[in-house]
């Protein structure tokens, strides 16, 4: 068994993969939630109980859900342009 560290051979090492992922659904529970809750305190300062919920929860959790997905694209990007036989951008 190969007991060298993996950084010398290019690759990355990331100890901490389920503290990112629990971060990210942290993110895209809280974050909605949070500004659902905003919105329901404005629909009941201007009397239209779910519209301001709804909308609010919806947009943030658009917005968390197309920021979680750029971020692995980003990550993926990086981790393959790493690769052996992978030289320069999209080679």
């Amino acid at each position: 068994m190969d007991q060298r560290d993996p950084r010398e051979n290019g690759a990355h090492v990331r100890p901490h993969g389920a503290g990112d992922a629990l971060s990210n659904a942290f993110e895209m529970v809280a974050t909605p939630a949070l500004f659902a809750f905003f919105g329901l305190l404005l629909d009941k300062a201007v009397g239209t109980t779910p519209l301001f919920t709804l909308l609010f929860m919806s947009i943030v959790l658009a917005y968390v859900t197309w920021k979680v997905f750029k971020r692995y694209e980003r990550r993926m990007q990086t981790f393959e342009n790493k690769l052996p036989g992978r030289r320069g951008a999209d080679a």
